[in-house]
């Protein structure tokens, strides 16, 4: 059954967390083909803000980074964030690194790291491309 993201206008003067458990939720398409609404777990959107804090981004940031990556909110802690921060970790992008990556291209969270990460990872370091510009190159433009 298809699903599709669908995000409203987020008011400043609530928390992150709110926000996105307030004005994202799924639309989904029933089996009689009407579409109706699933509200976003708040537990799920608690672990992923929490997530998003741990790694340095800091709150007045979060609902932009959910703005332009709402997908982000249906990713799971164990099998995806957790393993892409410790993957990007042991390229050495940590810290306030991984914070800024996080808010400039929060895409980058889209990819798996064991799987289209490490493979674009793997390949530039195979053709002899320094540690450094592989690091650029995955941050700005993979």
């Amino acid at each position: 059954m298809p699903r599709r993201l669908l995000q409203a206008t987020l008011p400043a003067h609530s928390s992150p967390c709110t926000q996105a458990s307030e004005y994202l939720f799924y639309e989904s398409n029933s089996a009689d083909g009407e579409a109706g609404p699933e509200v976003l777990d708040r537990e799920q959107v608690e672990r992923v803000v929490t997530w998003l804090r741990s790694s340095g981004v800091p709150d007045a940031q979060i609902p932009a980074v959910l703005t332009s990556h709402p997908t982000l909110l249906a990713y799971d802690l164990q099998t995806r964030l957790q393993p892409l921060s410790e993957y990007l970790s042991s390229l050495g992008v940590s810290g306030s690194r991984l914070a800024t990556a996080i808010q400039q291209r929060p895409t980058l969270l889209g990819l798996s790291p064991s799987r289209q990460m490490k493979l674009m990872v793997d390949y530039l370091l195979s053709v002899d491309t320094p540690l450094d510009v592989v690091i650029e190159r995955l941050l700005t433009t993979l």
